[in-house]
């Protein structure tokens, strides 16, 4: 780093070109923030680097109209300048503040987001130098802006002459302390400059690293118990490793969870105190327009908190409002549905074949019995043919498909072909047909279950949980299957969720973890299990984050940790510690051999096994009886008709 500034311009421009070329030289776009006041004083700046070399940053210059000290326009200004990819941000004595309002303003809103925005303040005079610096580092925003430089007048002596900076000969370079829990709105003194030699007294760097050491500087977080992603309890003072937002004692809270330990290492690292925002009725929360929320994102949306955890997803409509760190976590979002039930013995005939096989069966007896009367009209008149020939040739068919003795005609050739091809086709699936048949009555049958997003849309079942973030990654999904599953979501409280869990009619969600263990509400209780399956496939998968509001400084060291941690595959044991500590043990192994049966081998038939053949011979019994009636009715009436014959003459005789 250059320490010795030419001694051609005698200018505050000495040290502004010094700074640009030396620190922000690798970013791409530098706004300078000016208004009508400034008009006399800005045009003498001289920044002689600007079209110096392609390398260097591009210049943008954004000047308002100053109508009054509250009254601006730069909200569009500075928007425009970040959305323009502007990484650093010079302003004069009469604008500072003004951009730092409106950076308050529109960081929220802007397209681009820069966590590591560089703020360069130009010199007041002397008489209001301290005022200047303190509504600088004293301006809430500032807190989020470490990377900021203020060049003051000095009234220190000068490096090489012993004399006071009566002509504003010497200038200090001046940052925010950030650092600490108390008192990091505090001026830090860098350096001091002499633009009559180009020399710095400390040849200190003007923007230094902060974060290594925040010297106990509160991080805030904000959760929900949602095991095993994050946990908390209130413990002794003391006995904790959180304090609670505004509380009076420290470390009153003791918080766990995959997601959780991520920000107590990042707080061991660099030296930081974990605060924590507690919302448990809000639970995940939303956002919503106006920039307010509730829940663990509402907290992160209004500033409640830095850090926002418990199973959060890379969602589209937060990210217009939030900023997300690095993935942390796969996980896959599945569900419990009741378990499938042993058919009913009425169905066993119906069991050895699918639909399609039945529809099979079906077309052939119909085409058999069309080509056998075809035949049969083809070797007689049609007028010979009588309507009992042709029941005789239905009954007939049926009895060769059910292997019942029968007679064809061996006198004609097409005839006897025709039965013989009935027959060899009927014994080929009434083996296969008695062959399914005994190993289904021996092996117990259950339904069909419950294990694709497909099955879950066929069967119309409601799903649910306590709060519709389940549904927030696939609101806009395209897919049917998807779209269906989201129309049948229900977002129900608690003890309604507790309330079905043996109606048999509704199917919870479920995360399932990298690891082997699964997320799930606490209304899914041992009892419970004996009526749920979990499903064999995800209805999607999402990528866990965790989420700050937009330009929180840290989010870069942040991430680091983040992959660094991704790397070392310490998150399995995160994950199965978190789960021992505090996850029902029998819940978790409950869910996972969920979708096993126990063996019960081959079984003695019983009475259930034949009800479907009694209940058709019973069908038969009553269709016949029914037929002969109607038969014995309609006979008897035709056989009382009396016929007249009329008289005409003695001949007719």
């Amino acid at each position: 780093m250059k320490t010795i500034i030419s001694n051609e311009s005698e200018s505050i421009e000495q040290l502004l070109t010094h700074v640009v070329v030396t620190y922000l030289a690798q970013l791409y776009c530098i706004c300078v923030v000016w208004n009508t006041l400034d008009v006399s004083e800005i045009v003498s700046i001289n920044l002689n680097w600007n079209h110096a070399d392609d390398d260097y940053p591009q210049m943008m210059w954004l000047k308002y109209e100053a109508f009054s000290e509250n009254q601006t326009n730069i909200d569009d200004l500075v928007r425009m300048g970040i959305d323009n990819d502007c990484q650093a941000f010079i302003t004069t004595p009469n604008t500072a503040i003004d951009f730092i309002n409106s950076f308050e303003n529109v960081r929220f809103t802007a397209k681009n987001r820069y966590h590591l925005m560089h703020v360069v303040a130009l010199p007041t005079t002397i008489d209001k130098t301290r005022g200047y610096i303190d509504r600088i580092l004293n301006h809430p925003t500032v807190q989020d802006i470490p990377n900021i430089l203020i060049i003051s007048p000095s009234t220190r002596e000068s490096i090489n002459q012993n004399q006071l900076n009566i002509n504003g000969e010497l200038f200090e370079l001046i940052t925010s302390q950030f650092v600490g829990r108390y008192n990091n709105t505090d001026p830090r003194f860098l350096d001091t400059f002499d633009t009559t030699t180009g020399h710095f007294s400390e040849n200190a760097y003007l923007f230094p690293e902060k974060f290594p050491n925040l010297q106990g500087r509160q991080i805030r977080i904000a959760l929900f118990n949602y095991n095993p992603y994050a946990f908390w309890e209130e413990v002794p003072p003391g006995e904790g490793n959180a304090n609670a937002i505004d509380a009076d004692e420290d470390k009153t809270l003791l918080i766990d969870g995959t997601e959780t330990l991520m920000a107590i290492t990042f707080c061991e690292l660099y030296n930081c105190t974990l605060a924590v925002s507690l919302d448990e009725d809000g639970e995940w929360g939303n956002i919503w327009d106006n920039m307010t929320g509730d829940g663990v994102l509402g907290a992160v949306v209004e500033q409640r908190a830095d850090i926002g955890f418990s199973a959060l997803y890379s969602w589209l409509h937060e990210f217009q409002f939030l900023d997300f760190s690095a993935a942390m976590t796969r996980s896959g979002i599945t569900c419990i549905c009741p378990k499938p039930r042993l058919l009913s013995g009425w169905l066993l005939p119906w069991e050895p074949f699918t639909a399609t096989m039945w529809t099979a069966e079906l077309i052939s007896f119909v085409g058999i019995f069309v080509a056998m009367v075809l035949i049969r009209i083809a070797m007689k008149s049609a007028k010979s043919i009588r309507e009992d020939d042709i029941v005789s040739t239905c009954l007939q068919i049926w009895a060769t498909f059910l292997l019942q003795p029968t007679k064809y005609s061996t006198r004609h050739l097409p005839e006897m072909i025709i039965g013989t091809l009935a027959l060899l086709t009927s014994l080929l699936v009434a083996n296969a047909y008695g062959g399914g048949l005994s190993s289904i009555m021996t092996v117990p049958r259950f339904e069909a279950p419950i294990d694709t997003p497909h099955q879950l849309a066929e069967r119309n079942l409601e799903w649910g949980a306590t709060h519709d973030a389940w549904i927030f990654s696939i609101l806009d999904a395209t897919q049917p299957d998807l779209k269906k599953l989201v129309s049948k979501f229900q977002a129900i409280p608690f003890e309604a969720l507790a309330a079905r869990r043996t109606t048999r009619d509704f199917c919870y969600s479920v995360e399932r973890l990298p690891y082997g263990h699964y997320a799930a509400g606490e209304y899914i209780n041992e009892e419970a299990l004996n009526y749920l399956q979990l499903m064999y496939n995800d209805l999607y998968f999402e990528y866990c984050v965790s989420m700050f509001y937009k330009t929180w400084p840290m989010k870069s060291v942040y991430d680091l940790l983040v992959l660094h941690v991704a790397e070392s595959g310490i998150q399995k044991y995160w994950e199965l510690q978190s789960v021992a500590n505090h996850a029902n043990s029998k819940i978790q192994l409950g869910i996972s051999v969920s979708r096993h049966r126990e063996k019960t081998g081959l079984i003695s038939l019983s009475l259930d096994h034949v009800s479907g053949a009694f209940f058709l011979w019973s069908v038969g019994l009553f269709a016949a009886t029914i037929i002969f009636i109607l038969e014995f009715i309609y006979h008897r009436k035709k056989s009382t008709i009396v016929h007249v014959v009329p008289y005409d003459s003695p001949e007719s005789f």
